[in-house]
């Protein structure tokens, strides 16, 4: 192992692009459709909170019998919609991901 300490940057550096450790294993990468669940499913449950934000703030806010104005039960549509499929997709992006994790040469 060769290492030598560079002066002006006050740190560690590699001598002459070797490797500081013996063993440098790379980086897992995540594959391509992995990382689309996950934007989408983050996504789509960013707009489910979203609404229901705006349900409680902007739309009237919420009675006994649900929301106050047709915009609200707009709203309540969109996240109830939006929730449970947005949370399926994290969940099998979470899984998908782990998977890459734990098994990297089986991924493509």
């Amino acid at each position: 192992m060769a290492v030598c300490i560079c002066v002006g940057r006050g740190g560690v550096c590699n001598a002459g692009g070797l490797p500081v450790t013996k063993n440098n294993p790379k980086p897992a990468k995540m594959a391509e459709d992995t990382r689309t669940l996950l934007r989408t499913g983050g996504s789509i449950c960013m707009v489910g909170l979203l609404c229901a934000v705006l349900i409680l703030t902007s739309f009237g806010g919420m009675s006994i019998h649900g929301p106050v104005t047709n915009l609200g039960w707009l709203a309540l549509i969109v996240f109830i919609m939006c929730m449970p499929f947005g949370l399926m997709l994290l969940a099998l992006g979470v899984a998908k991901w782990i998977r890459g994790i734990k098994h990297p040469d089986e991924m493509n």
